[in-house]
């Protein structure tokens, strides 16, 4: 009689028994089948309601699966290790769920905030990728309110503590009138005071400007020169408050051509009696001036287009002698030598000039 031995039920044999065993020999496959039964499972001590579908889910486990759920972090306020993942949020999405960091740099300034040292008092900006520090504001990027302390091209601004360079005033009807703000007169570290007057007022182009200004101090000489050239066509010097050192002294003058002043005899005067002097080595001004008490000389010398190369540089002569009351001794003079007139000097025939303020002042051309 065919009948296997075995301990479980992979050791049963399910050709047995065989045809042509006897009736007699069920009872020891029975028995067989019972131990092997009991044996493979010997901790099942009621019903199993698992179906055949639920009890494949174990399929594989290669460990016990208690050990493998402890391991895994649990629903209420779980502890993560490693580097977590999950699902990107779209930019923009609000609610509980969790932020990965490519949701969090898709709606940051940057994937990096730029470095602090050496950007104090500046301000961040981006360019949808990268944050970086800016110091100046592009005005045709962001568009301050009417009114703000940011200048805008509309509305009425304050500005307090302000330096405007190069200040251009336009015409509210007419933009393409405009008028420029120009300081290069202005000797540097001076700062001009502009006031306007509590009364109906119109800006307007004055005849004469003043270039430039020397103060006489016991001078030997008193040189203009920084001034001449084609500018202007017309030249005013205006002189006064003269006075001199030596009594009964001459007050002379010479130009500056081609580099020099002039000391030969090159210049020639009219007097107040018309008549004409040869060839001299300077203009005579005042002759015979005087030292006394609140004596001084003021006068006023015109001159024509210095620059001008082709004819002779002549000046004509207006003012007083405070002493005697009387004009320029020569009302005009000239210097017959022909070039660019760069310079006046005026000096004394002895002594010094002790005081006086020397201005030049350019005629404007139209």
């Amino acid at each position: 009689m065919a009948l296997e031995t075995g301990t479980y039920i992979s050791d049963l044999v399910s050709t047995n028994p065989v045809a042509a065993d006897p009736k007699s020999a069920g009872d020891d496959h029975i028995r067989l089948l019972k131990s092997t039964i009991k044996a493979t499972f010997p901790n099942v001590s009621n019903a199993v309601t698992a179906t055949h579908t639920e009890l494949n889910y174990v399929d594989g486990v290669t460990s016990a699966i208690q050990a493998q759920i402890d391991l895994k972090a649990p629903i209420a306020s779980p502890t993560f290790t490693g580097v977590p993942q999950g699902p990107t949020a779209d930019t923009g999405d609000t609610g509980t769920q969790l932020a990965t960091l490519d949701f969090v740099i898709a709606t940051s300034l940057a994937g990096t905030l730029p470095g602090q040292t050496g950007n104090a008092s500046k301000f961040l900006t981006t360019d949808g990728t990268n944050a970086s520090w800016k110091d100046t504001l592009d005005l045709d990027v962001v568009s301050p309110a009417a009114g703000t302390r940011i200048a805008t091209t509309t509305g009425t601004e304050t500005l307090t503590d302000k330096t405007a360079t190069d200040l251009i005033l336009a015409d509210d009807a007419d933009p393409t009138k405009k008028a420029n703000f120009v300081l290069s007169g202005v000797t540097a570290g001076q700062n001009r005071a502009l006031t306007i007057a509590d009364e109906a007022m119109t800006l307007f182009t004055p005849y004469a400007r003043l270039l430039s200004k020397v103060v006489a101090s016991n001078s030997a000489t008193v040189d203009l020169e920084t001034t001449f050239d084609s500018t202007y066509d017309e030249y005013l010097i205006v002189v006064s408050g003269l006075n001199i050192q030596t009594t009964s002294t001459d007050l002379r003058m010479r130009m500056k051509i081609g580099g020099s002043y002039l000391t030969g005899t090159v210049y020639r005067y009219r007097n107040n009696a018309g008549s004409l002097s040869s060839s001299q080595t300077e203009i005579e001004l005042f002759n015979g001036l005087s030292t006394a008490v609140n004596v001084n000389v003021g006068m006023t010398i015109r001159l024509d287009a210095p620059t001008d190369t082709s004819h002779r540089h002549t000046v004509q002569i207006s003012g007083f002698d405070s002493n005697s009351c009387q004009p320029p001794t020569n009302p005009t003079g000239q210097c017959t030598t022909t070039g660019a007139l760069t310079g006046i000097r005026f000096y004394m025939s002895s002594g010094n000039i002790t005081n006086g303020n020397f201005k030049v002042f350019g005629i404007r051309k139209s």
